[in-house]
């Protein structure tokens, strides 16, 4: 039975900031040789990883709320179906690490940061 994954909360897709990084990985066996020759070989079906720090800004605090709660449910380990920029589908990720901070002295607006770590479905 395939785990399920979960769409982010119904129109905070749309606001996530200008601001996300991405970083990317492949994942590779590397055979070292003699007379400093080395081969490196692709890893798994699975080798393309990446990560990306997302940025929610001016968010309101029922919004933010609403995030961190997000987080909170799928504890680090359920996927999250979200498509990053520079790709044409949706990917599943997971989410152990996200903060909250207000970013004016009125508690009106918040950002919310959370970094995804792409998954494969099994």
């Amino acid at each position: 039975m395939a785990t399920p994954s979960h769409p982010l909360p119904n129109g905070l897709d749309a606001k996530i900031s200008q601001a996300v990084a991405g970083s990317f990985n492949q994942a590779r066996r590397t055979i070292e040789f003699g007379d400093g020759y080395v081969q490196h070989q692709k890893s798994g079906i699975n080798g393309a990883g990446a990560t990306y720090s997302v940025e929610w800004v001016g968010l309101s605090e029922t919004d933010a709320a609403t995030l961190i709660a997000f987080f909170e449910a799928r504890g680090g380990v359920e996927r999250i179906r979200w498509k990053p920029p520079l790709r044409s589908a949706e990917q599943l990720f997971t989410c152990a690490t996200f903060n909250a901070k207000l970013t004016n002295g009125s508690g009106i607006l918040w950002t919310v940061t959370a970094d995804f770590e792409r998954t494969f479905s099994p």
